[in-house]
């Protein structure tokens, strides 16, 4: 009995082999980044501490009925100095304890807008002196529209965000 030659059929059963076991790593790989992606933006965006800290702002604002002229206003700007911005609060013991918080929470900046937050989406994105991160977070804000109420919005100094409602 001569022996068959099967070099061409063990060639063929590799290349299927190798082809679906790479087809299937590069989907565990492709579901892994995504998992990986949401991940870090579920950590720099809208996490507990931070909710907390802006939160601790929003209650100082409701509770003390600070009147904040304007909407769609950055009320709190880190840069050098960090201060609240006078123009938009008129009371200058709100303003210093505005600071002193927003400092304390480490804030670069606070904007304070009404529910409805299209016009800071449209002025944030096309603003260039926002990074790309800010502009990111302002885009997944939910357009939800809470009736009555007024919303804070936060980019910290350690580079994560958080949004509540006033």
């Amino acid at each position: 009995m001569k022996k068959k030659n099967n070099g061409g059929f063990l060639l063929s059963e590799s290349l299927i082999v190798s082809t679906f076991v790479l087809t299937v790593i590069t989907l565990m790989f492709v579901q892994f980044k995504g998992i990986v992606v949401n991940n870090k933006k579920q950590y720099i965006y809208n996490n507990i501490q931070d909710i907390y800290s802006l939160g601790s702002i929003a209650e100082f604002i409701r509770l003390n009925s600070v009147s904040i002229s304007g909407n769609n206003v950055i009320i709190f700007n880190g840069g050098v100095s960090g201060i609240c911005n006078a123009s938009y609060i008129s009371n200058s013991n709100y303003r210093t304890i505005c600071t002193n918080m927003s400092r304390a929470i480490g804030a670069d900046y606070i904007f304070y807008t009404d529910s409805d937050i299209d016009i800071v989406k449209a002025s944030v994105v096309s603003n260039s002196s926002f990074n790309q991160d800010m502009k990111d977070f302002v885009e997944k804000i939910s357009t939800d529209k809470v009736d009555g109420r007024k919303r804070l919005i936060a980019k910290f100094t350690n580079g994560n965000f958080a949004t509540v409602v006033v």
